[in-house]
């Protein structure tokens, strides 16, 4: 039943399928590469259709406090965790860390950008990520059907996801899976995750500078398409649309979040995970 009820999730599985049978030409990786990175932002944007202002008035300051929270512990405590019990690279630790803590790949390659990570530990982050998000992305919903999570309502099962899964589409996927209410709130929560990656990277960045004076830190990149999504929501609540045309929106939003899924699951890797990172590669 869960995968009846949510398309997006048979998407990631088909796409997982694909990218473990066989070998992706590389033709095409441009065309999945623009998929993850502007579809899914043009996708993101499009749910801003879906929420309206009273519904942030109705969260109030708890997205943010989560997110807030979650930036400090997470950051922290499983950076020492890769480094003191794990072992890892400092570097894939870091990335690895940023990554859970704010939003998923983007957030990784921010964030190697800007110590001038090498690809190799930023590819071995973004894939173990993936791979941790599309676990919770599976189980989420079968465990929330299933009852294993008595204590969550729909509202509560959003916060949820939204703080812990890392990837955008993944939080749309498992909070689809419920109902409109764990989705609303799921994708509040993510976006106030994916405006802390500001805060973050200017901390980051002075950091940086003080530890090499000698280099230009590299510029902090700001999410626009966040910007995009508040227009859409304010939209929204200010007028009211012709219910087939928001059908219609709604309905291309959901088709661009099956081809991110598809370019996510045909683009991950475990092989990945296997090779560690050679120092300075």
């Amino acid at each position: 039943e869960p995968l009846s009820r949510n398309p997006v999730l048979v998407a990631m599985l088909f796409g997982l399928l694909i990218g473990s049978s066989f070998a992706c030409p590389d033709a095409l990786r441009p065309g999945l590469d623009f998929t993850k990175r502007y579809l899914l932002r043009l996708a993101v944007v499009l749910v801003g259709f879906r929420i309206t202002t009273r519904l942030f008035l109705d969260l109030g300051f708890m997205p943010l406090a989560v997110a807030a929270i979650e930036l400090i512990l997470v950051l922290t405590l499983l950076y020492a965790i890769a480094r003191k019990l794990f072992r890892l690279d400092a570097e894939i630790a870091l990335l690895v860390a940023v990554g859970s803590a704010v939003c998923g790949a983007a957030a990784i390659l921010s964030m190697a950008a800007l110590v001038r990570a090498r690809d190799q530990s930023a590819g071995i982050a973004i894939a173990l990520i993936t791979l941790c998000g599309t676990v919770a992305l599976l189980a989420y919903p079968v465990m929330f059907l299933g009852g294993w999570l008595p204590h969550l309502d729909d509202r509560l099962y959003g916060v949820f996801v939204g703080a812990s899964i890392f990837e955008l589409a993944q939080v749309y996927g498992a909070s689809f899976a419920i109902s409109d209410d764990a989705l609303n709130t799921a994708t509040l929560v993510k976006f106030s995750k994916v405006l802390m990656l500001v805060p973050l990277l200017l901390a980051a960045s002075l950091v940086f500078r003080s530890r090499n004076r000698a280099q230009e830190a590299a510029p902090i990149p700001f999410p626009w398409f966040i910007v995009a999504f508040i227009g859409v929501v304010i939209l929204n609540s200010e007028i009211t649309l012709n219910p087939q045309l928001r059908r219609v929106i709604l309905g291309v939003d959901q088709f661009l979040f099956l081809m991110v899924m598809i370019a996510l699951g045909i683009t991950t890797r475990v092989g990945r995970l296997e090779r560690p990172a050679a120092p300075g590669a």
